[in-house]
């Protein structure tokens, strides 16, 4: 804790390191504000800052009580001449040494770039806690531009900071309006060109935040358009997947009932040959049989007596067919 007093947000690591025994969380919070100080990104920080603000506000203060006075006193000192619950005074503060412990490490990374642009000037500017004219890092990020790369972006974080207070006004001016009012395109058309701008230098937007300017994010919904046309694709070439597959399981159904009626018909087919063969070998050895019999040389009367039988005969081989 005597390492502590190192850091501009101390009172706030002090705390979180005194609350510690009284959570029901197995998480030390002061190292996860600490960690900031190790993070490679402006993504990694949000994730690190949003992760501490939450864990504020699910605070049990009746635990607040049970900590050491001085560090309730040290993190419970109001600017404010107004009058606010311990509570509220104490949220306050914790979350402001949040946004100055995420502010000092995205000048950090900043600083640590080998090449300084006028773009990541930008960048830097419009992702601290608060992006506006009175900064102090707003004059930090000048003199760095200057002596590393001699560059003069005063006046760019000016517009910056000026858009970014001119959104903001534009934005409460443009959610007075319905959609089907006479002034709703010429206010949404002037908040989509600040957001516009200030998107340019890779504003980073929490997921509140795309919810809450979805309206006006033309980027945002072109991605949404190009999701939902991809996921429109991935659907009809499913559906034409399943109705190719439908069609092979119908024609694989058709050509086996085809090749089963084959099948029968060649059954068919060859028990016919085998009773018509079966017939004429029989005919024939009858009509053999009656050949010697009655023979050829005897009267007419055998020999139309024979040729009734013959016809028998062929009636009873056609009726077989």
């Amino acid at each position: 804790m005597d390492n502590f007093d190192t850091y501009s947000y101390a009172r706030t690591l002090r705390f979180l390191e005194a609350y510690y025994p009284y959570d029901n969380e197995d998480v030390h919070y002061a190292d996860v504000m600490l960690s900031m100080n190790q993070c490679k990104t402006i993504d990694e920080l949000i994730s690190v800052r949003e992760r501490l603000k939450e864990k504020v506000e699910k605070i049990l203060y009746y635990n607040v009580g049970k900590l050491p006075k001085d560090i309730i006193d040290e993190i419970s000192k109001s600017n404010s001449s107004t009058s606010y619950p311990s509570h509220t005074i104490i949220k306050e503060n914790l979350k402001a040494d949040i946004n100055s412990c995420y502010d000092e490490n995205v000048f950090r990374l900043f600083k640590e770039r080998n090449t300084i642009t006028a773009n990541l000037c930008g960048e830097c500017f419009i992702n601290l806690s608060l992006c506006w004219q009175g900064s102090k890092y707003k004059e930090l990020i000048i003199n760095e531009a200057k002596a590393k790369a001699n560059l003069d972006v005063e006046e760019l974080l000016e517009s910056i900071a000026k858009r970014n207070k001119d959104f903001v006004e534009h934005w409460n001016i443009f959610k007075g309006f319905e959609k089907g009012m006479n002034g709703y395109n010429s206010a949404k058309k002037v908040v989509e060109d600040d957001f516009e701008y200030l998107q340019q230098f890779n504003w980073r937007l929490l997921p509140g935040q795309k919810s809450l300017y979805s309206e006006i994010d033309r980027e945002e919904q072109k991605k949404r358009a190009e999701q939902a046309k991809i996921l429109i694709e991935q659907r009809e070439e499913e559906l034409r997947k399943r109705e190719k597959h439908a069609k092979f399981l119908k024609e694989q159904r058709e050509e086996k009932e085809r090749q089963k009626k084959l099948e029968e018909e060649n059954k068919r087919n060859k028990d016919v040959a085998i009773k018509i063969v079966s017939i004429i070998i029989g005919s024939l050895i009858i009509i053999g049989i009656m050949i010697w019999i009655f023979s050829w040389g005897k009267e007419v009367v055998n020999i139309f007596f024979f040729f009734l039988v013959w016809l028998a005969i062929m009636k009873i081989i056609l009726s077989k067919l």
